[in-house]
């Protein structure tokens, strides 16, 4: 207790330092006619969880020196367009090398498990960016990470596919996030930095899980991210709309801003659901594979039923 009370007080001394300097060197989210905010904020809060990563590096004997590899690249490559925004293929270009990094560490580029990669590369890519795009109220970040280092903690104390340390590093500047960030007037937005390599973060023990129980149940950990990121990935290419431009067409944008829900509480109604959702994965992730998929199948329809049925009472012209 004592020792991660340590680490807590560091990564919360770390966190301040960086608030005062983004403040002193002009890093801030300015409100615009696509926020979900109005008032100046520190853009960038979330650096912390790379560095937290990187003090676990410091402090323990577990070394992954791809994953710190992949790792740096993203939250290098984000928080620089954190500061100056950077094209696309900048980004994706640097986010595959990353992705591939990771993929080395826990040793998917062989040819003997080749289709695990392959598909893991398209759900990381993809997953890695959703991450970013449901980054956009208070608390949702921080909320929602709860519950997948929640989860992951708890199947860890049956498979044991991760150093407990690493999960607590992770969680300890979640908490750290959250004080600054889980307020109706947050100090500090995660920025890109914070949110991508939040996902890289936690992808990388979901893909060590995976890879133990034999199972690709543990990516339903992000179910209502890939529900309602995806699906309005989907509509906005069926309406002729640029997906690399800014939106307020997600779900809990849509909640926050034209329904006028508190912030938080939109963040708490999505950490609600994945949390039953998470619940169901632990239950039966040593189950038969059809059970898994079974509840993987009648999971996302019922997310997306409920997603269509939202959309359709807040902004009934999305799916027209």
């Amino acid at each position: 207790m004592g020792w991660n009370l340590s680490i807590l007080f560091i990564l919360f001394a770390l966190e301040a330092g960086y608030i005062f300097l983004a403040r002193r060197f002009n890093i801030i989210d300015k409100p615009n006619n696509r926020s979900s905010h109005v008032h100046h904020t520190v853009r960038g809060g979330g650096i912390i969880f790379p560095l937290a990563v990187l003090l676990y590096a410091v402090f323990s004997t577990s070394g992954f020196p791809a994953f710190f590899a992949g790792l740096a690249l993203v939250a290098g490559i984000s928080f620089w367009d954190d500061i100056k925004s950077l094209s696309s293929e900048v980004r994706f270009t640097v986010q595959s090398v990353a992705i591939m990094f990771l993929l080395y560490q826990c040793g998917l580029l062989n040819s003997e498990v080749w289709y695990w990669g392959i598909l893991l590369y398209v759900c990381g890519i993809s997953l890695l960016n959703v991450y970013n795009f449901m980054d956009g109220i208070n608390g949702m970040t921080a909320l929602y990470s709860f519950t997948v280092l929640g989860g992951l903690y708890y199947c860890n104390t049956v498979f044991h596919f991760i150093n407990d340390q690493y999960l607590t590093f992770l969680l300890l500047a979640n908490i750290v996030f959250s004080f600054f960030n889980l307020r109706k007037k947050a100090v500090c937005f995660a920025g890109d930095v914070g949110s991508v390599s939040l996902f890289f973060c936690l992808f990388f023990p979901v893909i060590l899980l995976m890879i133990t129980a034999n199972s690709i149940l543990p990516l339903m950990f992000f179910a209502m991210y890939i529900i309602d990121g995806f699906t309005t990935i989907l509509l906005r290419l069926r309406n002729g709309e640029n997906i690399s431009q800014p939106h307020r067409k997600h779900i809990y944008q849509l909640l926050a801003n034209e329904k006028r829900i508190p912030h938080l509480k939109v963040s708490s109604i999505y950490m609600g659901i994945q949390l039953i959702i998470s619940v169901g994965v632990i239950l039966l992730l040593q189950k038969d594979w059809m059970v898994q998929f079974a509840f993987a199948i009648s999971a996302l329809i019922v997310l997306l039923s409920l997603y269509f049925f939202v959309l359709g009472k807040v902004n009934p012209r999305t799916i027209n």
